[in-house]
């Protein structure tokens, strides 16, 4: 017998930088695809390889899982109608794929009943790193569908989610200016930038070395 599927997709925009496009295991279990149109349904699904186009948010009635990967502009326009589309959302587990926004943004689907997490790729580790924001029924349904030899899935707490993305914004927004202060430093005292990138490349490596052992500077 077949097995049913059980997986619905809410799509928009390119799947090339969506979480998504790395799930090797989604063909398998995809079933109704739901986009602003039914033109764009049908080109994600065909795209995929999997699923099938649909036009309401009915055909998610028999899906335990629905998977949110729109870009992030669009994000909060699409949940807010997903809200209001009159579905049974109490149970289903709802995950918004993004590397940036978080579970906070699927507050309307939650309040509704909905058990909500979002899925990311780690900077750096795109093809075998995911972090998984939310809870264990969560990662239950998620995390077997991301698993495979080599591909790590690291769980972090229901709203944590945004100091983990205030953390990666530090390194560009504090830690990049004092490298240029750095390297204009060094070329006032005389250095060409060819001395002054590898003297400064040797001590930042030595530097965060020492940190990451120690935990001191």
């Amino acid at each position: 017998m077949k097995k049913p599927l059980q997986v619905a997709l809410v799509g928009a925009g390119s799947f090339g930088d969506s979480p998504l496009a790395r799930v090797s295991g989604l063909a398998e279990i995809l079933g109704p695809v739901k986009a602003p149109s039914l033109r764009v349904a049908s080109r994600i699904a065909n795209n995929l390889r999997a699923g099938r186009a649909v036009p309401d948010y009915r055909e998610f009635e028999g899906c335990p899982v629905v998977l949110i990967s729109v870009p992030d502009p669009m994000a909060a326009a699409i949940i807010s109608e997903m809200a209001r589309a009159g579905l049974d959302w109490t149970g289903k587990v709802v995950v918004l794929c993004s590397n940036r926004l978080g579970m906070k943004e699927l507050s309307p689907l939650c309040q509704l009943g909905a058990v909500t997490g979002s899925l990311a790729v780690v900077s750096g580790f795109e093809s075998h790193w995911y972090l998984l924001e939310g809870e264990r029924p969560v990662e239950r349904q998620i995390r077997p569908m991301l698993v495979k030899p080599s591909v790590r899935v690291t769980l972090i707490a229901s709203g944590e989610k945004s100091r983990y993305i205030s953390g990666l914004d530090s390194v560009a927004s504090q830690f990049v200016p004092l490298l240029v202060k750095a390297v204009d430093s060094l070329r006032l005292a005389g250095l060409g930038n060819t001395e002054a990138f590898a003297i400064l490349e040797k001590q930042l490596l030595r530097t965060v070395r020492s940190y990451f052992r120690s935990g001191k500077l």
